[in-house]
Order: C-alpha cells, then sequence, then structure tokens
C-alpha cells in the first residue's frame, strides 16, 4: 500500500488530529493492547490448566495477600474494581467448594471475613507458581534492566494519572 493510501480521510477524526502530537495515544494504546494480549493469554491457560476463571484467581490472590485475618465482601470488591455482586457470586462458588470459608467477627456480626481454607490455600499455590512462570515466559524477550526501566516508566505513568484523577476529582467537588 502506497503512503496516501494510509493518509486520513478529509474530514475524519484522524485528519482533525493530524497535526496533534499522538505519541500519548499510541502508548496508550499499546499498553492497552498488550494488557488485553496477557489477560487473554492467561485466562486461556488458567481455564486449561485449572479450570479456573481469572476473577476467581485474582479473588483468591487478594485473600492470600491478607492471610488468615480474611477480607470483607467490600474489601475484597475494592481490591479487585467489581461489584459487590461479581465477588459475592465467586464467593458463594469458592465457599461450597471448601477452597474459602466465610466468618463473622465477634463484635460485629453483620459483616462476614472471607479467607482461604487449607485447601483453598494449596489450590492457590499451586496456580499461583504456574501463573509466575506464565508471565515469565510472556515476557521472556525483556532484560531484567528492561523490565526495571519499564517499571520504573510505568511508575511514573501511574503517578501522572493518579494526580490527574485527584485534580478531576477535586473538581467534581
Amino acid at each position: 500500500m502506497s503512503d496516501s493510501e494510509h493518509a486520513p480521510h478529509a474530514g475524519s477524526a484522524a485528519a482533525a488530529l493530524a497535526d496533534r502530537d499522538v505519541a500519548k495515544l499510541r502508548l496508550w494504546l499499546r499498553i492497552l493492547d498488550a494488557s488485553n494480549l496477557v489477560q487473554r493469554e492467561l485466562r486461556g491457560r488458567l481455564r486449561e490448566e485449572f479450570d479456573v476463571t481469572l476473577p476467581r484467581f485474582d479473588l483468591m490472590a487478594a485473600l492470600d495477600r491478607a492471610g488468615d485475618r480474611g477480607m470483607t465482601m467490600g474489601q475484597l470488591s475494592r481490591r479487585l474494581r467489581v461489584s459487590n455482586g461479581n465477588v459475592t457470586a465467586v464467593v458463594d462458588r469458592l465457599v461450597k467448594e471448601g477452597a474459602v470459608v466465610r466468618r463473622s467477627p465477634p463484635n460485629d456480626r453483620r459483616t462476614h471475613l472471607i479467607a482461604l481454607t487449607d485447601e483453598g490455600r494449596a489450590q492457590f499455590v499451586e496456580m499461583a507458581a504456574a501463573h509466575l512462570g506464565w508471565i515469565d515466559a510472556l515476557f521472556a524477550d525483556l532484560s531484567a534492566e528492561e523490565t526495571a526501566q519499564l517499571m520504573s516508566l510505568m511508575e511514573k505513568a501511574r503517578g501522572s494519572l493518579r494526580r490527574h484523577a485527584q485534580e478531576s476529582e477535586e473538581k467534581d467537588k
């Protein structure tokens, strides 16, 4: 194809933006594409090797990090950035399978703490080891130095995003 075939059509959004620097837009699209590729790969491997969904794995990972103290449904919902309804559905299945328990703290019987059982922790440890291997393989083409560099740049980008979000929230008040 010639360059003229790739040129934006007059009146298109691409034509209107042609004079603007779109490097950061391209960066966002690459980040999104990379994230989607990783998630698709992880979803497939979790399903194939463990018959588990990515949301279930993520919930078990959050509970593993919380340790024996567990987490409330609200904490899980905020940590996973999903609705309480989504968390409830996954937790209900895990309770049925014996991978997690619900318990009420003695001082507040309205609240339920969710924690991994020994069986659930053993399942998660096996999945987490496989998950780590998959991530290592997916990013095998990056050297340790490149990984550190990319981590540093992503942390800087995340800081920028958080500042922008905070400024937006303050304007909305």
